[in-house]
């Protein structure tokens, strides 16, 4: 805003360097001086006073100059900058992610699960994954190494998959080949620990 000319009681918006918030002021005070050159021209500087604040006894009035801010005429130019910034960000972001998939997986971040179950709820509490790249992880928190349990290769490509569930429980209730399932009456079942017969169906 060097050089730019205000009307007094024109109302500016300051975009803050320090928080995210924009502050209206409105100019009271017009200043401007001569200053010579080392050169030997005169040189017009222009100072301006604004006023901050929403009531008479809460207002303070100082140099536009000493504000730490970005100085604007209208919301407008701050929304368009602060979209094009937050443009930028995004942008920076998502490509910053993306890398670190096809760093740390070796997919892409397009790439999907060939099958994907349910959502289901983790125990304990929940977790910051910065914390986590940091760290800073509880130490009843078991940590795995290595591949995804669930991860084939393929070369150079990983894909993860996930069994149906019905066959996962399946394998696990189903005898050896040597070792038939009991039965009676025509009907499956197995028998817990306890000694309970429960029957299966599949």
């Amino acid at each position: 805003m060097a050089g730019k000319r205000f009307p007094i009681g024109k109302i500016l918006y300051i975009l803050s360097n320090k928080k995210q918030r924009v502050v209206p002021a409105i100019v009271v005070e017009e200043n401007h001086r001569k200053v010579r050159k080392p050169d030997g021209t005169l040189h017009e500087v222009m100072n301006y006073k604004v006023t901050f604040g929403p009531s008479q006894g809460q207002r303070v009035t100082i140099d536009l100059n000493r504000i730490d801010g970005e100085v604007y005429e209208s919301l407008d130019e701050i929304q368009k900058l602060l979209r094009d910034r937050l443009e930028a960000f995004l942008n920076d972001l998502l490509a910053s992610t993306k890398k670190q998939v096809q760093e740390w997986y070796g997919v892409t971040a397009e790439s999907e699960f060939v099958e994907q179950t349910d959502d289901l709820e983790g125990e304990g509490g929940k977790l910051d994954p910065e914390a986590l790249l940091n760290g800073q992880v509880p130490a009843s928190e078991q940590m795995m190494a290595g591949n995804h349990p669930l991860q084939l290769q393929e070369g150079e490509k990983t894909q993860l998959v996930q069994p149906p569930l019905r066959e996962h429980i399946k394998r696990m209730v189903s005898p050896e080949d040597d070792q038939p399932m009991p039965s009676q009456d025509g009907r499956r079942f197995i028998i817990l620990e306890n000694g309970d017969k429960v029957p299966v169906d599949w």
